[in-house]
């Protein structure tokens, strides 16, 4: 299979984006994901992978624990400061976060989020797929979801006031 060929195809399919972080002895760290996925309601689990010769690959396994931030279509900028592009310690450079269940930092301002203890991990390829249970999970602040699709982020596109609202039925800012 050519890598290329099938790097263009599955930029067809859109995702979220997210920065998945793990605590570390150090203070937080963080990266950018897009391959996330439920798993599993009861109990809930979702998974991430991550690339084998990336450094937060190391930190996920020796802590065993990571956060999911889900990005609204407003934090593009963070999502290409944790792609690797920025240097790592800047990336939480005027983001406020929390810890919650694991000690992961949790962005005060995500979409949404998922704090995970990983119950799996599995080698897939040149990435792991690990396996998470979610400890805690929490809403933050309307907005629309920052998306990904061929190799660029985007945002949703507009529809008719009278679906403009969010999951929760609010409003959309």
């Amino acid at each position: 299979m050519d890598k290329n060929l099938f790097r263009q195809v599955m930029g067809h399919f859109a995702t979220g984006v997210t920065i998945v972080s793990a605590p570390t002895p150090e203070g937080a760290h963080g990266l950018t994901v897009n391959a996330l996925s439920s798993v599993s309601l009861d109990p809930p689990i979702v998974l991430v992978c991550i690339e084998h010769d990336r450094y937060s690959h190391q930190l996920i396994r020796q802590a065993g624990c990571f956060a999911v931030n889900v990005l609204n279509e407003k934090q593009r900028h963070w999502a290409e400061r944790f792609s690797g592009l920025h240097a790592e310690e800047a990336r939480f450079e005027g983001i406020r976060y929390r810890r919650e269940a694991t000690g992961a930092a949790v962005f005060d301002e995500a979409l949404a989020y998922l704090d995970c203890h990983v119950v799996a991990a599995h080698p897939a390829g040149d990435h792991t797929i690990f396996v998470g249970q979610v400890e805690a999970a929490g809403l933050g602040p309307a907005g629309r979801p920052l998306l990904f699709y061929g190799g660029r982020y985007l945002p949703l596109i507009e529809t008719p006031a009278e679906e403009a609202k969010d999951l929760r039925g609010e409003d959309y800012p």
